[in-house]
Formats: structure tokens, sequence, C-alpha cells
């Protein structure tokens, strides 16, 4: 069967990239009101990454999606 999965051995796993750490030092530094516009992305990208850092930093975000990207408020 060519569909079939090949098992490697030996692949060394890349260091961790989940993003959060970008959205805490971002998060601190918004004000209430302020806000920021994530071109070309979906929604549901950011949904998990955004809503941990902000919990994290103890702020609460909302996210609107808007032509070309997503829109992430900081409102309290």
């Amino acid at each position: 069967m060519s569909n079939e999965l090949r098992i490697e051995k030996g692949v060394p796993v890349p260091p961790g990239t989940n993003g959060k750490g970008y959205w805490i030092k971002l998060f601190r530094r918004m004000r209430v009101g302020d806000s920021v516009l994530v071109p070309g992305v979906h929604i549901s990208a950011l949904a998990g990454q955004q809503s941990y850092a902000a919990k994290s930093v103890g702020i609460k975000i909302t996210r609107r999606t808007e032509s070309g990207g997503v829109r992430c408020w900081r409102v309290a």
C-alpha cells in the first residue's frame, strides 16, 4: 500500500514554540481599551493561546473577526 505511514526512529523533537509567551508579553503592555489586529488568521487559530495568556496575566480580552484578520481588545 503506497499511502501507508512509515515509522521512523531517532528523529529528534524540535524545541516547542506554542506562542503563549509572545501573547503574555503583548498583553502586559496593553491597557483597557487597547486593541491589536492580527492579519491573515482565523479566530480559532488564536483562541487557545490568547485565552491562556490573558488568564496568566490576569486580564480579560475579547476577539472579533474583521476583514483581513482578527482584532483582539483588552476589556478588563
